[in-house]
């Protein structure tokens, strides 16, 4: 998975949460695969899913909506170990993506 300036302007345009959202799931459900098969490559991935933090649309959801958690934990998933909350593993990323 690659999110470059290009897809992130794609994604910003999206004036509609519901279009986003169904948009992000693909994208979590893209890094769920990662991980299973690479992860090294899946923490690439999580380090570019966190950047989607600065969508507009992101910033306004609320701080408990599970796409915007998602967001967060990829961010804290590229991190080493010793830096993650304790509430955060890719098993638990992965069961709230599949929940969506």
């Amino acid at each position: 998975m690659k999110i470059d300036a290009s897809y992130f302007n794609e994604l910003e345009a999206i004036d509609d949460l519901d279009t986003l959202k169904r948009q992000l799931k693909s994208l979590f459900m893209q890094v769920v695969q990662t991980h299973d098969l690479d992860a090294e490559g899946a923490s690439r991935s999580a380090y570019e899913l966190a950047g989607l933090l600065a969508l507009g649309l992101v910033r306004r959801m609320d701080q408990d909506d599970p796409y915007r958690r998602l967001l967060e934990m990829a961010g804290q998933l590229e991190m080493p170990k010793r830096h993650q909350e304790a509430d955060v593993s890719w098993w638990r990323f992965e069961e709230i993506a599949r929940s969506l």
